[in-house]
Formats: structure tokens, C-alpha cells, sequence
């Protein structure tokens, strides 16, 4: 019998020859595995041009949520927005983009991306603003360009459901829990429920289509266009709560004030952010922390437990607790 896996790493190899060929590219030349995250991507070299392949994790996203995903990058590029778009098989049959992969865990989904030109976005002290606030820009062009996607795929929202109450039952359970250290529940749990309260409280807040991920990293820069990739954690959601992203990821890394305030000036320059938004982007800081949380808990299978211990803990406790200490009078 095969011994059962949770996650398989599929061969480079066999991707550049088998999978590869299948898309509207040039014939690949090589390629590489770039990095193991919630799903699996490799590059994929041609001789005039590169493009990205990944590997979607079994049973993570139902089929109707990948073909949303691809839908609204349709989607974007249409509407003239730079983003690193789906390329089409060859033989534009059946599902069009994906590829059925069998892997040892199960089927597994496998499309190709258009290749983000330029480079990672650099900030920090001392660093030109420059980039943020074009990155700015961009965030506000995605919100822009999608008030009128419309798809009659299922996928789930950025609600409190998803933000808060999922990743809470993965802290407990496969945090707190396993470290021994049940009494830090409280803690959570709690500052959990004044966040809820208090975005409750503020009603009618923007809702639309969220990338879910603009923490900086997924974007590349050349010149005056950035462009975004791996939206592979979008929905509809609150606005507040996609600008946030890249708020907590300042907010953990040390960096400036300035870069911040780059970043909102760009966005405003695109797409007015009212009060009421700019005000609650603060209370999703703590609450992508939490999520954050949940997602390294939850995939410790495929990750690894050993970095998830004490220090762990206490780091991320630390840094909600030295938000509230700052922004505690909002909740």
C-alpha cells in the first residue's frame, strides 16, 4: 500500500514536461520551485519569457472557488488593470484554465499565470516611499475595477466568520491547547469579541472585492506599474480590512509611519477612502493578526509545529497587546 501523505511536493521535472506543454506558452526551457505557502509555485522558463505555475492544495478551495479566483483576473485585465492573469490550455477544453493533477493526497488543480514583470517592492527606513505610494495606487485601482464583478460562483466571504471565528477555534485548539497553556483562551477570545463589537458599531462600511493579501510581497514593481499576483485568499470583504493587510505587516516589521501615509495617498488619489474606512482599517489590524494565527496553526501539518511554541505565543500576544495599549479606546 502507498503510505498516505497530507502534502506532496509535485516534481519540477515531470510539471515542465507533462503539465507545462499544456498552456498557451512557449516551449519551457526549465523552470524551478519558487516556494511551498497555502498552495505550491514553480517558474517556468521559456526562451524569451517566463510564467508561474501553481499547484493548488488538495481540497483547500472547492473547483467554484478557484474558477472565481480566475474569473475576476479575467476580470481586471479587462478592465485595464496590470495583473498577472490565467494563460489558457491549448485546447481550451473543459475547465479552460486548470489541469487535473493526481497526486498522492487526491486530485489537485494546476494553472498557469502570466509572469509579474519587475521587481519585489522595497521599503523601510530610509528607502524612497515612492514604491508604496504607487502601491497605493494599485489597491485603489483593484477596488475601482471591480464594483461591477459579478460571478455566480460560490466563494466564502472576508466576514467575521472568516476573519475571527474560524482562526479563533485553530488557536485554542491547536495553540493555547497543545503549548499547555489553556489560560491565554481569555485573552483571545476576548479581545476577539470587543473587535467584533466594535466593527459592528460601525455600520454600512465599504464591501466589495478584496485581494485578501496585500501585504507587500505580492506585487512587483517596474517602473510605474505594479503588478499584484497570488489572489489566491480574495473575496468579497470590507475594504477596510484590505488595506489593513499591509497596516499589520508595517506594524510587525517596525517600519515608519511615512510609509503608511504613502501608501493612503496613493489610494486616495484613485478611490476616496471616507472616514468611517480609514477609521476601521486600525480594528482589522489586530483581527488579520488573529487570522494570521489561524492559518499558521492550521497548516502546521504541512508546515511544521516546531515554530509554532512559547516564543511563538508570546510574540504574537505581545504584539495585540502593545495594539491595544495604543488603539485599546476604539474597542
Amino acid at each position: 500500500m502507498t503510505f498516505p501523505v497530507t502534502h506532496s511536493i509535485p516534481s519540477i521535472a515531470s510539471l515542465l514536461s507533462e503539465v507545462a506543454p499544456q498552456y498557451a506558452i512557449a516551449p519551457p526551457t526549465g523552470g524551478c520551485f519558487l516556494n511551498i505557502g497555502v498552495n505550491d509555485t514553480f517558474l517556468v522558463r521559456s526562451a524569451r519569457s517566463q510564467s508561474v505555475l501553481r499547484v493548488y492544495r488538495h481540497n483547500l478551495r472547492t473547483l467554484d472557488e478557484i474558477h472565481y479566483e480566475l474569473e475576476v483576473l479575467q476580470h481586471l485585465k479587462a478592465a485595464g488593470v496590470a495583473v498577472a492573469a490565467p494563460i489558457a490550455r491549448k485546447d481550451g477544453r473543459g475547465d479552460r484554465f486548470l489541469t487535473a493533477i493526481d497526486a498522492p493526497e487526491g486530485q489537485r488543480w494546476a494553472a498557469m499565470f502570466e509572469f509579474a514583470p519587475g521587481r519585489e517592492l522595497e521599503y523601510g527606513k530610509g528607502k524612497p516611499t515612492e514604491p508604496v505610494y504607487r502601491y497605493g495606487r494599485m489597491a485603489a485601482s483593484l477596488h475601482a475595477a471591480t464594483v461591477d464583478f459579478a460571478s455566480d460562483r460560490q466563494r466564502a466571504s472576508l466576514d467575521l466568520e472568516t476573519l475571527l471565528a474560524q482562526p479563533l477555534r485553530s488557536i485554542q485548539t491547536k495553540l493555547c491547547d497543545r503549548l499547555g497553556r489553556s489560560s491565554e483562551w481569555p485573552y483571545f477570545s476576548g479581545l476577539a469579541r470587543k473587535l467584533r463589537d466594535a466593527i459592528a458599531a460601525l455600520p454600512d462600511l465599504d464591501w466589495g472585492f478584496c485581494h485578501g493579501d496585500l501585504h507587500g510581497g505580492n506585487a512587483h514593481i517596474d517602473g510605474e506599474i505594479v503588478t499584484p499576483f497570488d489572489f489566491d485568499c480574495c473575496g468579497l470583504g470590507w475594504r477596510a480590512y484590505d488595506l489593513a493587510v499591509f497596516k499589520r505587516d508595517l506594524r510587525a516589521s517596525g517600519h515608519p509611519l511615512e510609509i503608511w501615509e504613502a501608501f493612503l495617498r496613493g489610494y486616495g488619489e484613485v478611490r476616496a477612502l471616507g472616514e468611517r474606512d480609514r477609521r476601521a482599517i486600525e480594528l482589522f489590524v489586530p483581527v488579520r493578526h488573529l487570522w494570521m494565527l489561524g492559518l499558521h496553526v492550521d497548516n502546521g501539518d504541512d508546515w511544521g509545529f516546531g515554530w509554532l511554541g512559547e516564543e511563538y505565543l508570546d510574540r504574537e500576544r505581545k504584539f495585540l497587546q502593545d495594539w491595544e495599549a495604543e488603539f485599546g479606546g476604539m474597542l
